[in-house]
């Protein structure tokens, strides 16, 4: 990844709107879709969905592209932001799927340490890795053997300015 003053994205990705932004707009929507119909081809049918732009632009895709057959899963945790939550609930009833909310109650984070170190094969920062642990889990146990993610997005989309500034 490119470095820039300030964290701030290339000055190609931000500015005055060009004729050359809607091209990388419709390229980016085209992989975007092409990879999520890879996944749906080969089975995915859950999407994780935060609320966040790109769990939402994830959802959406995937439910145009198989309508009827997507679940958005949502993870409600004391910490999770409330406007993101509410979010989620907009994005999955758009949509058109079916949302399912996993409760992930604090009493169950520090019982799930060890094995969420385990699972990630590095170590653990904060509780909201441990309540990911926990939430996936739960998701699979209700079945969902592939979800799909936005987990990433922002660095590599470089929508998170302080995540570009530490690449």
């Amino acid at each position: 990844a490119q470095r820039h003053e300030g964290g701030q994205a290339p000055p190609a990705l931000h500015g005055a709107h060009t004729h050359d932004d809607d091209e990388l707009a419709r390229t980016l929507l085209t992989a975007c879709s092409d990879a999520i119909a890879v996944r749906l081809r080969e089975g995915a049918r859950d999407v994780s969905l935060s609320g966040g732009v790109d769990s939402a632009v994830l959802c959406m895709l995937a439910a145009r592209l198989a309508p009827g057959r997507i679940r958005a899963w949502s993870m409600d945790v004391h910490f999770a932001d409330e406007t993101e939550r509410r979010n989620a609930r907009t994005v999955a009833r758009l949509a058109g799927v079916e949302h399912v909310d996993v409760p992930i109650p604090d009493a169950v984070l520090p019982e799930l340490f060890e094995a969420a170190v385990l699972a990630n094969e590095s170590p653990i920062l904060n509780a909201r890795a441990i309540a990911s642990f926990a939430f996936y889990a739960e998701a699979r146990r209700h079945g969902a053997s592939v979800m799909l993610s936005g987990a990433g997005a922002d660095e590599v989309l470089m929508g998170n300015p302080g995540a570009l500034s530490a690449a």
